[in-house]
């Protein structure tokens, strides 16, 4: 279905005029791939949704998942009968905070290498419009991660698509996200020292309103692979208590109120029947 797409990614290079890690940001991915990108957006908008049906399947089928850990407020799942192989984790938490207000958060660029010390970059390379009267942000995104586990895992870098939109009949923000190797065959390997790794098909988060709106239940699934010579038994045994911190780490970021952002417009009310006229403005 996307075999069209392929043909754009040989153009994709992470580059650096000084050779470094700090590469200049326009010189992450070439505009030529961005506009090829942009031209095909009925391909991605297909593939996108299809890859928001998966989360949801993966996610509501809580009787394969069983937890394995409980920290933090927060219960990180695996399937059952898991074997060793790329990282497949639920994670569940609830905030105080409403679905509106942690989405709108999570999809801040700004002072995310501040808060979270585990990322040195994370920026957004393209902003995508696909459906205009349901998209909250649908963008090409870069995150490059610093080491984690005391060095165990090098730093990694993500190059994804991204989709989020209101489920207005539950009041359920989600956000659809999938790594560009998904999508393309030859993706050139990064060269500002950083392991390429991969979120398959299935990723994302669903952000459900509890206690009338007033919190939110997030349900976080991470199918990816930090790729690399470790073994996936020590990468699986390491990535739940990363999980668990971040997501504490987002609850305590939200609560402390040092990082100020700005709220998603969203453009329709939940449960209205009638459309609102379409905002032009984009996030």
């Amino acid at each position: 279905m996307l075999a069209s797409l392929r043909q754009a990614l040989p153009s994709l290079s992470i580059r650096s005029s000084k050779g470094d890690v700090e590469a200049k940001e326009e010189d992450l991915v070439p505009e030529e791939f961005v506009q090829r990108v942009l031209k095909r957006k009925n391909e991605l908008k297909e593939y996108l949704r299809k890859n928001d049906a998966a989360l949801r399947v993966h996610i509501e089928d809580r009787k394969k998942w069983v937890s394995i850990l409980e920290k933090h407020g927060c219960s990180v799942l695996s399937l059952k009968n898991k074997v060793n192989t790329h990282c497949e984790f639920l994670t569940v938490i609830e905030y105080p905070r409403s679905p509106h207000e942690v989405f709108s958060f999570i999809r801040t660029f700004e002072h995310r290498t501040t808060w979270d010390k585990n990322v040195s970059k994370h920026i957004r390379v393209a902003e995508i419009c696909i459906d205009k009267d349901t998209d909250l942000g649908s963008d090409l995104t870069y995150t490059r991660t610093q080491p984690i586990a005391r060095g165990v895992i090098s730093a990694r870098s993500y190059l994804n698509l991204r989709k989020g939109y209101l489920d207005d009949s539950t009041g359920t923000f989600v956000e659809s996200a999938v790594s560009v190797e998904e999508l393309f065959d030859g993706c050139p390997e990064r060269v500002d020292n950083t392991q390429a790794a991969t979120m398959f098909f299935g990723s994302g988060g669903l952000f459900e309103p509890i206690n009338g709106g007033k919190g939110c239940r997030i349900s976080y699934l991470t199918l990816t692979d930090p790729r690399g010579w470790l073994p996936h038994k020590v990468v699986n045994k390491v990535m739940p208590n990363e999980l668990a911190r971040y997501f504490k780490l987002i609850r305590d970021t939200i609560a402390s109120k040092k990082y100020p952002f700005q709220m998603i417009p969203i453009k329709y009310e939940v449960g209205e029947e009638t459309r609102k006229e379409k905002q032009d403005d984009k996030i």
